[in-house]
């Protein structure tokens, strides 16, 4: 079981102990739309604002590590779409990076919704200026859309899923799928799932490796954009 991050390393790390080809994809079971987050003495109401208020300045924005989904997001929509110019700094995690968003350290923060910015939206203590999805999220109705704000088209988002090594024989990945797909359905499981912010998503693993393939090609795109790799 593991994230984007799978997708993301296959361009950004030079090296790695394995790569996406080892592996089958079993099934991409959630999703959690990355967002850009600030304080709430932020002047800005949302995306655009935020924007345009930064044009012909310096910002910074955090994130909960180098290379990580939010990190490499939000810098591309920055550099590539908004053209700001905005520095990155790392956190270990993703609660120190909300801590020091709550405490005005830094401009604003890259995250998921699902890595604990939902909640603290929801109860005020943090601003939710966008988020790249294609639809407002149901758990934060009232944080617009990248495309909402004057940037359409740029969707991306942190996910989950399951696999298994790449010779693993086709029946035991549809039993398997078929298992998971089961407790997806669950309407306790999808309520937990969305309340936290993420999106629950069923398919076959045909469905699944489309996905997965997909999303190696939408990280590659963005870290070659940026010039971006870890050794």
């Amino acid at each position: 079981m593991t994230t984007t991050a799978l997708a993301i390393n296959e361009t950004l790390r030079e090296t790695k102990p394995f790569s996406a080809a080892d592996f089958k994809t079993v099934a991409i079971v959630a999703s959690s739309p990355e967002a850009l987050v600030t304080s709430p003495n932020n002047p800005a109401k949302n995306l655009a604002e935020f924007v345009k208020a930064a044009q012909g300045k310096t910002i910074n924005f955090g994130s909960a590590g180098v290379g990580s989904g939010s990190h490499i997001e939000a810098e591309y929509f920055f550099k590539k779409i908004a053209k700001i110019d905005a520095t990155h700094v790392p956190f270990q995690g993703g609660a120190p990076a909300i801590n020091a968003t709550l405490g005005n350290q830094i401009d604003l923060l890259a995250t998921t919704l699902g890595g604990g910015a939902a909640a603290q939206i929801a109860s005020g203590k943090l601003k939710g200026l966008g988020v790249a999805s294609e639809k407002r999220a149901s758990v934060t109705p009232d944080v617009p859309t990248f495309a909402e704000s004057g940037f359409p088209g740029f969707f991306a988002a942190s996910w989950v899923g399951f696999f298994a090594p790449a010779q693993t024989d086709p029946q035991v990945i549809a039993t398997l799928n078929a298992a998971i797909n089961d407790t997806i359905k669950n309407p306790d499981v999808r309520k937990k799932l969305s309340d936290i912010g993420f999106d629950p998503i069923e398919g076959s693993p045909a469905q699944a490796e489309t996905l997965f393939k997909a999303e190696v090609g939408k990280w590659s795109d963005m870290v070659k954009a940026l010039n971006l790799s870890i050794k």
